[in-house]
C-alpha cells in the first residue's frame, strides 16, 4: 500500500519494503536526474490543457510521486494507492501522480480516497498513466470521501502499441465530484474498457466525462457511465 496524507507520501505508513524487484516509487523530491526528467516531462504536457483545475493543481500542487513498473514486469500482488486526508479544519488538496507502465509490463493498480474528518475541502488530483507497447493496465477506483468534500479529479492515460487499459471507477463520497478521464490511444491495436458507477442520494453531484482519442489505426475503446 501507498499512502498519501494531505498530499504527502508516507513511507513510514507505506509498505514500499514489500514491493516487488522492478516496481519503484518515490516523492518528486528523491527523484534520480533521468527519473526527474520523465516527470517533467509530463508536467510540460499539462500545460496543454484546457482544464483550469489542471492549472490550478500544476501551480499549487507541493507534493508529487512518480510510480514504475519495469519492462516485462508482471506485478502479481495488486498496488494499492491511498490517499488519505486527516487535517480539521478547511483546506486546498492538489495531488499529482505519475504512473510509467513500460513495454510488456502488467500490473493492477487500486486506488481509494478517504477522509477521517466530515469537514470541508476541495481535493484537485491530477493522474497520468503511460502504457509501453504491449503493456496492461487494471485500474479501481473507490472515491469514499466525506460528503463535505469538493472531488475533482483529471486522469490521462497515454497508450503505445498493444497495450490494454481495463478500469472501474465507483464514487459514493463527496458532496460534489468531476471527474474527467481522457485516452490518447498512441499506437496501434492500443484499447481501452471502462466502467463507472455513480451513486448520488439527497444533495450530491456526481458527474464523470470520458474521452478516446484513437490516433493510430485499430484501436478499440469502450466506456459505460451510470
Amino acid at each position: 500500500t501507498i499512502v498519501l496524507r494531505d498530499g504527502q507520501l508516507q513511507k513510514e505508513l507505506s509498505d514500499l519494503t514489500a514491493l516487488p524487484a522492478g516496481v519503484s516509487v518515490n516523492n518528486v523530491n528523491d527523484l534520480d536526474a533521468q527519473s526527474l526528467q520523465y516527470y517533467q516531462q509530463k508536467l510540460r504536457l499539462l500545460a496543454d490543457s484546457s482544464d483550469s483545475f489542471v492549472h490550478l493543481n500544476t501551480a499549487l500542487s507541493d507534493s508529487g510521486i512518480l510510480i514504475n513498473i519495469d519492462k516485462n514486469l508482471h506485478c502479481i500482488p495488486p498496488l494499492e494507492i491511498l490517499y488519505v486526508h486527516t487535517q480539521d479544519g478547511a483546506f486546498q488538496g492538489h495531488d499529482h501522480c505519475v504512473v510509467r507502465i513500460q513495454s510488456g509490463a502488467k500490473i493492477t493498480l487500486y486506488e481509494r480516497h478517504v477522509s477521517q474528518n466530515n469537514i470541508p475541502y476541495l481535493h484537485n488530483i491530477v493522474t497520468q498513466i503511460d502504457l509501453g507497447e504491449s503493456a496492461n493496465c487494471t485500474h479501481y477506483k473507490i472515491q469514499g470521501e466525506g460528503l463535505n468534500t469538493y472531488h475533482i479529479a483529471h486522469t490521462t492515460v497515454c497508450q503505445q502499441a498493444a497495450s490494454h487499459y481495463a478500469g472501474f471507477s465507483l464514487a459514493r463520497g463527496a458532496v460534489f465530484q468531476h471527474e474527467e478521464v481522457d485516452w490518447q490511444l498512441l499506437g496501434e491495436g492500443a484499447s481501452v474498457d471502462w466502467k463507472s458507477l455513480l451513486f448520488a442520494s439527497g444533495s450530491q453531484q456526481l458527474q464523470c466525462f470520458s474521452r478516446a482519442s484513437h490516433l493510430s489505426p485499430r484501436c478499440h475503446s469502450q466506456q459505460e457511465i451510470r
